[in-house]
């Protein structure tokens, strides 16, 4: 391995364990400009001389672990297209986009199950008490909605539509479809499409808007999305290398 190649590889080691401090130190040199022009413009603004950008930057990274290096040269870039107060402008948007009422959208794959399995547990817990009718189906899309997603649908016209239309409607079939879209809201899995969907999304669109997804860099997909998908594809053939097929009628307990 040659020197190039071996500060490649001890940098993506450093990113990966210290990924705070490695933005920390991407953006170190970055400080609010010293100009007259710009010292004049915010000379008035209480709030400006309050604020300290490297505190400021640290808070965000230290809160998107995962998306910390790439936040920092974003920032970077930004800061040298854009100037430095649309880099503090877009790293504070991002931190918002990132932040999903109480989930963070930089969590790995594994939090992400785990988030998966919190919100379902909640929505199983509302079913529980309210039973499965039509108000516990709108009681738990609102709570699906309130983090941007859309409950399973289905034909509601039977609790929806006029009185009289409910008799030319099957009854067993319309709480069939009812029980079904008020199971999958209980179902982990798909909570865990929801948000990996979503995270992939946001993340994408925070590439392109720090100006980390253009021609001249990855004209396609963020580097963060490039290594989540790997992440997930080792760990399913590590499941799948862990299963082992049996010839039919024999038990995995048989004596060899």
């Amino acid at each position: 391995m040659n020197n190039l190649a071996y500060k490649s590889e001890q940098s993506r080691i450093e990113e990966f364990i210290f990924p705070v401090a490695v933005a920390n130190e991407i953006t170190a040199h970055i400080e609010e400009p010293k100009t007259a022009k710009y010292i004049y413009k915010n000379t008035l603004n209480f709030e400006r001389k309050m604020f300290n950008a490297k505190t400021f930057r640290e808070e965000i990274y230290s809160k998107h672990t995962s998306l910390a290096v790439m936040l920092a040269n974003g920032y970077k870039q930004l800061e040298r297209f854009y100037g430095f107060d649309e880099a503090n402008k877009r790293i504070q948007q991002a931190d918002k986009l990132l932040t999903l009422c109480d989930i963070d959208l930089s969590i790995d794959d594994s939090d992400i199950c785990d988030v998966a399995e919190d919100k379902a547990r909640n929505c199983q817990l509302l079913l529980n008490s309210h039973g499965i009718n039509y108000k516990t189906y709108i009681l738990i899309s609102g709570y699906v909605s309130d983090f941007t997603f859309t409950a399973p649908q289905f034909d509601d016209e039977y609790f929806t539509g006029q009185p009289w239309k409910r008799n030319l409607l099957n009854h067993d079939l319309v709480i069939r479809d009812l029980t079904g879209a008020l199971n999958r809201l209980c179902d982990p899995l798909w909570w865990r499409r929801q948000l990996r969907k979503k995270q992939a999304l946001t993340v994408e669109q925070l590439a392109r808007d720090l100006r980390l997804v253009h021609k001249k860099a990855s004209p396609y997909i963020s580097d963060f999305t490039v290594q989540t998908r790997r992440i997930r594809k080792q760990k399913n053939q590590k499941i799948l290398s862990d299963l082992f097929l049996l010839a039919d009628g024999q038990s995995p307990f048989a004596d060899d």
